[in-house]
């Protein structure tokens, strides 16, 4: 599709939804952060933080008011132009390329994966053990959202989703979304144990036919 269908749509994502997904993310994030870590001083890696990270900036800025010291190191594949961009900001958020991070010697509270694992492929599941492997041997914590699906019906509502959120983004939109079992035989072969776990997240308003909580799930592993 054409880019100036992109633009529209981007505009239409932002005039009907606004900052609602990023700014609950953040609140979901903060709290799990708080409720798990006490020094004032946090790390944290957001792992394809993507091109348009409101929810680290969100994150940052509720983490302060809280009067933390929070640093967060935003990996994703960034071009050259596009990191001069980002990190001309003047908040404690880098912004790095993802072939960085395994040179990388620095060591963090946390790793976020926010809708990232889906985009990845829930069948490329040597790959995404490869990189909770990775971010286990950086971070304390390992913080994944993502979907389950459930049937034909929720995982289209799912690609819909991601298709208003992520289309305009060049992000690809998944053909199909982790299913509970499946997840659960993934986290177990990185040796990773489950800390926490959150079902039926409120991400959306509930006047959005969208908005079902019970398609989000958050994990905490160390």
């Amino acid at each position: 599709m054409s880019d100036v269908f992109k633009i529209i749509l981007k505009k239409i994502r932002l005039i009907a939804i606004g900052n609602q997904r990023e700014k609950a993310l953040a609140n979901y994030f903060c709290k799990i952060i708080l409720d798990n870590h006490l020094s004032k001083k946090i790390k944290i890696i957001d792992y394809g933080s993507g091109y348009d990270p409101k929810v680290s900036f969100f994150l940052l800025e509720k983490l302060e008011n809280y009067g933390k010291l929070a640093e967060i190191d935003c990996y994703d594949f960034y071009r050259e132009k596009e990191l001069a961009i980002l990190n001309s900001n003047k908040k404690n958020i880098n912004f790095l390329n993802l072939k960085n991070l395994k040179q990388s010697k620095k060591k963090y509270d946390f790793s976020i994966i926010s809708d990232v694992l889906h985009h990845i492929g829930v069948k490329k599941e040597k790959l995404i053990v490869n990189i909770l492997k990775r971010l286990k041997s950086k971070s304390k914590f390992i913080l994944i959202k993502d979907h389950f699906e459930t049937g034909f019906f929720s995982r289209t509502i799912l690609r819909f989703m991601d298709f208003i959120g992520n289309y305009h983004n060049n992000v690809n939109i998944p053909k199909k979304y982790f299913c509970k079992k499946k997840f659960l035989e993934l986290i177990n072969s990185t040796k990773l144990k489950i800390k926490s776990k959150s079902y039926r997240l409120h991400i959306y308003n509930k006047i959005y036919f969208f908005s079902y909580p019970e398609l989000h799930f958050m994990y905490l592993l160390k």
